[in-house]
């Protein structure tokens, strides 16, 4: 069997020691560049495929506010750099497009001066459309709770037609089953008269004719956002 004497099983050791040490040693830079992103200079400092705000590495330096030179909407709001109001403070205009005042004395005063044409002080205000759930024209109200939508056909409460099997006012009780209808349609017992109407000894709701009748459902809560008269009183929503 071979063996090794003291002085080669020392040598051995020592040759394993610096291979280990000529191993590539672990870095927490995954890119392995070494260089710190710097977070507004439009390069990809670190190499890692990612630059400025877009690499994890500014985010808790970066804001998604408008940065005021770097020809990008950074904050999303569709106006970039000095035409963004949020540069008010850091841009210098010529004129200054929401003040009244005729600030480069060429007799037109903001959204009349051509230089303001693309300041975000004089864009056209968007019209509402009154079913997206958004303040298109940002004036507070959203959709049917806009007056710029009090005409719109999604605004209109739409009353029970009575003989197309269909809930047409939404409020669960399809034609001749909706109190809405209750003119036009003929029962057998009408179900909130209190008259045994057909004779048969069960007046209104207690009449098995009038079991799935408006009259005698478990009154709904009203909820209060969905256009609807969810408790059936006549009144809808915040009236």
């Amino acid at each position: 069997m071979f063996t090794f004497s003291t002085k080669q099983l020392f040598l051995l050791i020592i040759i394993g020691i610096f291979a280990l040490n000529a191993l590539p040693g672990c870095d927490d830079d995954s890119s392995g560049s070494g260089k710190e992103e710097i977070c507004d200079n439009e390069i990809d400092d670190d190499g890692d495929g990612h630059i400025d705000c877009d690499d994890q590495d500014c985010w808790d330096e970066c804001e998604y506010t408008e940065i005021c030179d770097n020809e990008i909407d950074d904050d999303g709001d569709g106006f970039v750099d000095c035409n963004d109001s949020d540069c008010a403070d850091e841009c210098e205009y010529t004129e200054i497009c929401d003040n009244e005042i005729d600030d480069d004395g060429d007799d037109y005063i903001d959204c009349n001066d051509q230089d303001c044409i693309d300041h975000q002080a004089c864009a056209e205000p968007q019209e509402e459309i009154c079913d997206n759930e958004i303040d298109d024209d940002g004036d507070g109200d959203i959709d049917c709770d806009d007056t710029d939508c009090t005409d719109s056909e999604h605004c209109q409460s739409t009353p029970e037609i009575c003989d197309n099997e269909i809930d047409d006012d939404g409020d669960g009780f399809v034609d001749c089953n909706d109190s809405d209808c209750a003119d036009e349609c003929e029962y057998t017992e009408i179900c909130d008269n209190e008259i045994d109407d057909d004779g048969d000894d069960y007046i209104d709701c207690d009449d098995q004719d009038c079991i799935d009748h408006q009259a005698c459902a478990e009154p709904q809560e009203e909820i209060c956002d969905n256009e609807i008269d969810d408790d059936g009183d006549g009144d809808i929503d915040c009236d």
